[in-house]
């Protein structure tokens, strides 16, 4: 991410950056971590006022991201029929820089899952 960051920085183009990010993992300047991790965006992804820094647009609602290097949907059991029946069946991102050696199993709390005490 740091990497991401500093070629951003830079004013390099996502293409740009991509590359850079697969070609360190292929030239053994990157690995993938050892072990699992996990994050939770309690907020997911939003839009802010750039001004105010008030979240204007939530585009993606908060979730639990777990990696999961080389996994796939099918590996999870994923389809777009399950997805489309429950929202919060988790799924695969694999995508933008890195993209296989970074993929993550993302999951959305749903109001079935939610247990309050």
């Amino acid at each position: 991410m740091l990497r991401v960051g500093a070629l951003l920085a830079a004013g390099k183009m996502s293409d740009a950056i991509g590359a850079d990010i697969d070609g360190g993992f292929r030239d053994g300047w990157f690995r993938r971590p050892r072990r699992t991790g996990f994050a939770y965006m309690l907020s997911g992804d939003v839009v802010l006022a750039a001004l105010t820094g008030v979240v204007v647009q939530t585009t993606f609602p908060g979730h639990c991201m777990i990696y999961a290097p080389g996994v796939s949907n099918v590996d999870i059991g994923h389809s777009p029929a399950a997805a489309k029946g429950d929202p919060s069946v988790p799924f695969i991102f694999a995508a933008g820089a890195g993209a296989d050696n970074l993929t993550h199993i993302i999951t959305t709390p749903g109001q079935h899952h939610l247990v309050l005490q």
